[in-house]
């Protein structure tokens, strides 16, 4: 679960939101700490405090995955270090796992990722 900061409701990219919703997300690489005072962190989660964060008016940073289709966790699996990744996080049955909470998840998913994108475009038009 991510969960968004006071700070997103000032945002008018996330500003409507759901104040708690589900991502995909692990990290091979994360930014893992944030110095400048002009970095607006706007979501965390259990995993990192930066789930979410912006920069200026413009630049986002998401460390999770809003874009995902049916088949992208299968060709996520394709990846040698994803596939073990994921196995050592979700156990040898992660791929099974991780399709049965996505579809659980699709509309949700998707929907947050369409009001991302028109909101984005929205914002810099």
């Amino acid at each position: 679960q991510t969960k968004l900061k006071e700070e997103s409701s000032k945002d008018k990219v996330f500003c409507n939101f759901p104040k708690i919703f589900f991502v995909f997300q692990w990290h091979s690489y994360e930014v893992s700490k944030i110095h400048n005072p002009e970095v607006k962190v706007l979501a965390y989660s259990k995993n990192t405090e930066f789930q979410l964060f912006r920069y200026k008016k413009n630049a986002y940073g998401m460390q999770f995955h809003i874009e995902i289709k049916n088949d992208t966790i299968e060709k996520w699996f394709q990846i040698d270090s994803v596939a073990n990744t994921l196995k050592s996080i979700y156990g040898e049955n992660a791929l099974s796992c991780l399709k049965e909470e996505y579809t659980s998840k699709e509309k949700e998913i998707n929907s947050l990722c369409r009001n991302f994108i028109y909101k984005f475009s929205k914002k810099i038009s």
